[in-house]
């Protein structure tokens, strides 16, 4: 059976749209959940706008597969652009504890990408409104898109190794990266079909996009878990290593050497060894410090 624009448009509409409105709602859920805490600052505010141009904008299914595609491409930039924010985030985040140079200038860069899709978004939405017409502006946002996802790619493993080591990035992050790689180069093989076909695959690209992102998504949040549950062992194992001098440590408070009193009542005032030495230990409020001590430790 020979496929033609007129099934792949139909297949797009039935099938292809619903998975991709899904993913969308996924994402979006997923940052605003995460970022609602911080919607003050004002880089968190412009990421949940686009995350919310991410879902809204495949709402509406038109029958004119161009406008389609239009806005497809508008939440597809939109998509690209909450990463971009959330590199700028963590840049700014690590700039401020650790004065790098090099995190610096990749964070400045990413601030110029932000500004460029911001405006590669609002070209979308005049072009869906009519307003603008041309294959350059199509262009100009794959292009963009591409070298985003680039730098995107360059400046997370970047830092990564940084503040990981690059063994431990190696032996750790493999699948995260080779996630990365194929976002960077996922629309090329697409491209290749289609030329080959004639058919536009454009929707069956923006799933292998959404699919893409969201298991880059998931690959960070089971990152983020694995290293929570290594600080937890390593606190567990300071505090048992502590819990013996802290022991040791009550010990020392709660032994107390009295010295003893003559015939006459009145005790030495500077007794070297005195003969007769009491040692008082309350057994009970020991117990209750070493406890305290070493859920302070």
């Amino acid at each position: 059976m020979t496929l033609t624009q007129e099934k792949m448009d139909t297949l797009s509409r039935t099938s292809f749209l619903p998975v991709i409105l899904v993913m969308d709602a996924w994402v979006c859920q997923y940052l605003l959940s995460v970022y609602f805490n911080r919607r003050r600052e004002v880089r968190v505010r412009t990421l949940m706008v686009a995350s919310f141009l991410v879902f809204a904008t495949q709402l509406y299914f038109p029958d004119d597969i161009n406008l389609l595609m239009a806005l497809n491409d508008i939440s597809e930039t939109s998509l690209q652009l909450t990463f971009i924010i959330q590199i700028t985030l963590i840049g700014r985040a690590v700039s401020v504890k650790v004065k790098v140079r090099s995190i610096v200038w990749f964070t400045y860069v990413a601030e110029g990408f932000i500004i460029a899709n911001w405006l590669n978004v609002i070209a979308c939405i005049l072009e869906v409104a009519g307003m603008i017409t041309g294959e350059a502006f199509r262009i100009f946002g794959n292009v963009l898109e591409t070298v985003s996802l680039v730098f995107v790619l360059v400046f997370r493993f970047f830092y990564l190794s940084m503040s990981l080591g690059f063994r431990f990035l190696v032996a750790e992050r493999k699948a995260e990266f080779v996630v990365y790689v194929l976002l960077v180069f996922h629309e090329f093989p697409f491209a290749m079909i289609e030329d080959e076909t004639g058919v536009s695959w454009e929707f069956p690209q923006a799933i292998c996009n959404r699919v893409l992102m969201i298991s880059c998504i998931i690959l960070n949040i089971r990152n983020k878990v694995r290293q929570g549950n290594r600080s937890s062992m390593m606190k567990s194992k300071r505090e048992s290593a502590n819990q013996p001098e802290a022991t040791t440590r009550a010990k020392g408070t709660f032994l107390m050497t009295l010295p003893s009193k003559t015939s006459t009542g009145r005790a030495y005032q500077y007794p070297t060894f005195p003969e007769a030495a009491k040692v008082a230990v309350t057994s009970a409020r020991f117990s209750q410090r070493v406890a305290e001590n070493i859920r302070e430790s």
